[in-house]
């Protein structure tokens, strides 16, 4: 009733006002007054209405909490997918990093002058007389990096000669001091070694463990290395700061009991200042030979500065000892007898005396190098080094065989001659050079040019009654004789402990040279590409001894010329020709003017003079690999040789004559780089062909040159089997050598293989782990013999196992 009353009562005022309301007009309703006699309900929600509407209310607040939390999760899993992306863009970019920065530390601690990705194969020299890329140069070069040398296990310079083709070792006599006594291409390099461009003179030995690569250049070198360079030069390329700091760290041990540990630490401060410091220790015995050490010391540093964008100062000093038993080797039967080790004598028999037999070489180099940079394009280089180093040995040579008469080896007896020199070698020398690129005459240009002046003195003394000619042996006899099977020199009363006493009167020589060279390559276009070069010494020789006093002065000119064709980017042909002299007297540590010394009878002659003619091709086989085949000939004039018109020790004096005329014919082959991702190779061979073209004696034309090997083959290869290890070998033949100087006398050593292995295995780029086998077959061969009717002849190390440890950091 009551809502019916106010709804009427509504309804009606609605239509009694109705009539009057104006559109925006408020209606106001009468005020109605109801009474009602019913008792008012009750609007109190009941106890079930309210449980309803609470559970209402809390399943409101938990889909409105549900939806809250959709949200709140949602939004953080998009944070956290944000966080999760940016923390693996971080990883990947730290990943990456460290990934370059391992890289860019492997690129530095490896050789500068080599492809990063195949490090078997050299892009370039340091040379700087031999610019460009050595495909596009016009000769035969061979460069063998730290990698090649690490892989290997090579450690010496007579090593790399004893498995490179086209290189030979030599034999230290007449004069010449025991030490790298090497060929190549058929013609004596003792003295064309060089240290960074550099010669060092005087018969050294030379450690490998501060250097990055070798540098062998093949036939005359007159324009690059000066005199002498008759069959090539041999530079040795040290270890230079760097602008990436690295720390390397190596440990080898041998089955012959030789302990090698180096160091290679490099630092760089900043932009401007790198620190580098390389160090050896190695107690050592060779492989297959008694009594013979082989201990070590070395400690090199480099700084290199750099206090504007255009001028460098790049400063470097080493010091190297090395304490070694000189070993002469066995004995050798006359008349192509061969060494009595093809007869049943054990191979490791050592002839010297144990005990007093040493040799002590020590050797200093400073050197100091200042560049500017003229332009872009032009840069002035002055160089100066002071060397001192000193050889000191006293050894024995078994210098003679006597059978008795009998095919029974007990039964055979060894001469012994007893050798000794303490030699100091000093060199001062300085080199001002030029060298650039510019255009001109619609061409380019890529050109050297420079001064250079080098003082080089020799001081040799001999130790009292330790040399074969003065040896006071047992009436009747020519030196100690001892077993050829149990030698015991000291039982056979060839000392009996006194100490060497240094003789008080020294030979020296001293060798002052002025030089001038220029060299350019024209580039005439993109497949055209022409080289020369001249050089004019102005050599300076004085030698002064108790019993003489000699000078000679010679101007050398020497010259060279080049063509390279390149049809395709990836081929180059060429041809060339070059020169070279050798004077008398240049071999500085020799005695008579046989060997290269300066003498009475050498002084007078003119300077020899060399010739050689090569072409080739160079083709890089994929961007990692690069093969090499050349053609060459090698033409030695006026070259000096013996004549004793009574025969050797008549009463006729001996005559010095420069009537001797020989040349030197080959190919060569070589290989260098990845031939896949996972193959490399490095190597050669090379076939020659020599002929005595004029002789005083008649009877010498045709033979052949002696003392060398005139086909060798080496190939290393490595298979890289995964990230981890590497497997690897080495094979090495040398045809048999005609013994004799420089013409055959009928000796020969025989011809010889040999097989190295080797695998690494990579724990982490931090960690590797190296095995070596060397002379796996335990091959007896031989690296040289003298030129006497009965050749001494040294024994090339037996078979040994190496491990070596590597840290990386």
């Amino acid at each position: 009733m009551l809502s019916a009353t106010v709804a009427a009562a509504c309804f009606v005022a609605v239509g009694t006002h109705g009539t009057m309301a104006q559109d925006g007009e408020t209606i106001v309703l009468p005020t109605v007054e109801v009474e009602t006699t019913q008792q008012e309900q009750s609007t109190a929600p009941t106890e079930a209405q309210r449980q309803e509407a609470a559970a209402a209310s809390r399943r409101a607040a938990q889909r409105a909490a549900a939806a809250n939390a959709r949200r709140q999760a949602a939004a953080a899993a998009e944070r956290a997918a944000a966080i999760e992306a940016a923390n693996q863009r971080a990883a990947a970019e730290a990943a990456a990093a460290a990934a370059a920065e391992a890289r860019a530390k492997e690129i530095a601690r490896g050789n500068p002058f080599a492809d990063p990705d195949a490090p078997f194969k050299s892009d370039r020299l340091a040379n700087s007389r031999l610019p460009g890329s050595i495909a596009d140069t016009p000769r035969t070069v061979t460069a063998i990096g730290k990698e090649v040398l690490e892989t290997t296990g090579m450690t010496s310079v007579r090593e790399i000669a004893r498995t490179t083709p086209g290189m030979s070792i030599g034999f230290g006599e007449g004069g010449n001091s025991f030490g790298d006594n090497i060929y190549i291409r058929g013609f004596k390099a003792n003295n064309d070694i060089y240290v960074d461009g550099i010669r060092d003179p005087g018969i050294s030995v030379h450690e490998t463990f501060n250097t990055e690569q070798v540098e062998i250049i093949k036939g005359p070198a007159g324009t690059v290395g000066g005199r002498g360079t008759t069959g090539g030069a041999l530079d040795i390329v040290s270890k230079k700061a760097k602008d990436i700091s690295f720390f390397e760290a190596s440990t080898t041990y041998t089955s012959a009991n030789t302990k090698r540990g180096t160091i290679d630490f490099n630092h760089a401060f900043n932009e401007q200042v790198q620190l580098r410091i390389n160090a050896l220790i190695q107690d050592g015995n060779v492989a297959g030979r008694d009594h013979v050490e082989d201990d070590r010391r070395g400690l090199a540093g480099a700084v290199t500065l750099k206090p504007t964008d255009r001028f460098t100062v790049e400063a470097d000093v080493s010091h190297t000892t090395l304490n070694q038993t000189p070993d002469w080797g066995v004995a050798s039967l006359s008349d192509d007898g061969g060494p009595v080790t093809e007869y049943g004598v054990d191979r490791a028999t050592f002839y010297g005396v144990v005990g007093r037999d040493y040799q002590d070489v020590a050797q200093t180099v400073g050197t100091l190098k200042t560049i500017y940079e003229l332009s872009d394009n032009a840069k002035l280089t002055n160089t100066a080094r002071y060397s001192r180093s000193i050889n000191d040995y006293v050894l024995t040579a078994p210098s003679g065989l006597i059978t008795n008469g009998s095919t029974d080896i007990n039964d055979w007896q060894v001469r012994l001659s007893f050798k000794s020199k303490y030699q100091e070698t000093d060199v001062f020398s300085d080199t001002l050079e030029l060298t650039g690129e510019t255009s001109l005459g619609g061409v380019s240009h890529n050109y050297v040019a420079g001064l250079s002046y080098s003082d080089e003195k020799v001081r040799a003394f001999s130790y009292d009654n330790l040399q074969s000619e003065d040896y006071l042996p047992p009436a009747g006899q020519r030196g100690c004789t001892v077993s050829a099977v149990n030698p015991d020199p000291i039982g056979e009363g060839c000392w009996s402990g006194e100490t060497p006493v240094r003789g008080t009167s020294a030979t020296t020589t001293r060798v002052r040279t002025t030089s001038l060279y220029a060299l350019d390559t024209i580039e005439l276009s993109e497949r055209w590409l022409i080289n020369g070069g001249v050089r004019v010494d102005f050599y300076d020789n004085e030698r002064t001894s108790a019993s003489s006093d000699l000078a000679r002065k010679d101007t050398l000119f020497n010259w060279n010329a080049g063509v390279t064709y390149k049809p395709w980017e990836s081929t180059s042909f060429y041809a060339a020709v070059a020169s070279s002299s050798n004077p008398s007297g240049q071999e500085i540590a020799a005695g008579g003017s046989f060997y290269g010394g300066l003498d009475n009878g050498g002084v007078i002659l003119a300077p020899e003079r060399n010739m050689s003619y090569e072409a080739g091709v160079k083709y890089e086989y994929n961007e990692h690999l690069l093969l090499t085949a050349a053609v060459f000939q090698t033409v030695k004039s006026d070259a000096r040789e013996d004549y004793d018109p009574d025969g050797r020790g008549g009463p006729a004096p001996t005559q010095y004559l420069d009537s001797l005329k020989y040349s030197m014919t080959g190919v060569e082959l070589g290989v260098s780089g990845n031939l896949t991702d996972r193959i490399a190779l490095f190597g050669g061979a090379v076939f020659m062909d020599s002929k005595i073209l004029e002789s005083n004696d008649p009877d010498n034309v045709g033979k052949d040159i002696a003392n060398i090997a005139h086909q060798q083959f080496s190939l290393l290869g490595t298979y890289q089997y995964n990230d981890q290890l590497t497997l690897g070998a080495r094979v090495t033949y040398a045809g048999g050598r005609k013994l004799g100087g420089p013409v055959e006398n009928g000796n020969t050593l025989p011809d010889y293989t040999t097989l190295d292995l080797m695998a690494t295995y990579k724990f982490s780029e931090h960690a590797e782990l190296q095995f070596n086998v060397n002379n796996v077959a335990d091959t007896t061969y031989y690296d040289s013999g003298y030129r006497s009717g009965s050749p001494f002849t040294y024994v090339a190390p037996g078979r040994e196992f190496s491990f070596n440890f590597k840290a990386k950091f």
